[in-house]
């Protein structure tokens, strides 16, 4: 026996054929039904099969997929395939989760399955063990130097004038290089990022961690070697007030750089030129103008 039933999918009636038959393997009765099309407004049945789909998987996409074309039309992809081979879908995978969510990596399989990425980057496994693997490989001193020779060849053209900074990055890992030292007002357990980017593009081309107790003012030296191996020949460095001390600017001095730093409140040279010039910095003539603010400047030998 065969009947018509209709359903309404939003502001659509649809018509189903329901027959009744007998299962013998079963046996009992069960319905079999098919699809009939769209009724009409004059009681007819179109045959269109314009039924609603039935959702199948739903996925983030819009972040992930950015991120995949930006990399991919801004070289970073093919950077990567060269340097870290077969390791590159696994790398640029890892990317777009640290960039899109600030979580652990014990999360990223979750993630995983339920992004684009995981028809971006088909087959990745995904677990907390798997990925210390993965970095285990990437981790390796020769690969790094071969990705920021690249890298820098690709993108900073070793031009001239450079930024560097560190910033202290508290932590209760157990690590060689984890020390109590002092940052951002507060004593705590620490390493210290040190990076270097490129003034003109801002772009980072150079980073290293160093264990927290050690003071910026002994890393410069270092630094600034190290920079001259990959072929940036400094003109210009950008410093924060923490490498201030006398053996970086000789150093500075000597090896031709010019430079700009924040002189430390602490030295005898700033209260000096403070109490010199307090009273006469606030004049019309010294006034300059700063995006929208007015500084007073003046230069002193």
């Amino acid at each position: 026996m065969s009947f018509v039933r209709y359903k309404i999918f939003g502001k659509k009636k649809y018509a189903y054929e329901i027959t009744s038959i007998w299962d013998s393997t079963k046996k009992t009765s069960r319905q079999r039904v098919k699809y009939l099309g769209v009724l009409n407004k004059n009681g007819s049945v179109s045959k269109k099969d314009d039924i609603p789909k039935k959702e199948k998987l739903i996925l983030d996409f819009g972040d992930s997929f950015t991120l995949f074309e930006f990399m991919n039309k801004s070289s970073i992809t093919k950077l990567l395939g060269d340097v870290f081979g077969e390791k590159k879908d696994y790398l640029l995978a890892l990317i777009c989760y640290r960039i899109c969510h600030l979580s652990a990596m014990s999360y990223a399989d979750i993630w995983y399955e339920g992004n684009i990425g995981r028809f971006l980057f088909k087959g990745l496994n995904l677990t907390s063990q798997a990925i210390s693997r993965c970095l285990e490989v990437l981790g390796e001193e020769v690969l790094h130097r071969e990705f920021f020779n690249r890298y820098i060849s690709l993108f900073i053209g070793r031009r001239d004038g450079i930024i560097i900074d560190t910033t202290a990055l508290p932590n209760e890992i157990h690590l060689g290089s984890n020390a109590w030292g002092y940052g951002n007002g507060e004593i705590d357990k620490q390493i210290k990022l040190l990076v270097a980017v490129e003034k003109e593009s801002r772009l980072p081309f150079y980073f290293r961690y160093l264990p927290g107790n050690i003071a910026d003012v002994s890393s410069i030296s270092i630094t600034i070697e190290e920079i001259k191996r990959f072929g940036i020949r400094n003109s210009f460095v950008l410093l924060d007030a923490g490498f201030f001390c006398e053996d970086n600017i000789k150093g500075l001095a000597d090896e031709k750089i010019d430079f700009l730093t924040r002189l430390p409140s602490g030295r005898k040279l700033y209260k000096g030129l403070v109490r010199k010039e307090v009273k006469e910095i606030e004049r019309i003539k010294n006034a300059v103008r700063f995006g929208k603010r007015v500084l007073f400047i003046k230069q002193n030998e």
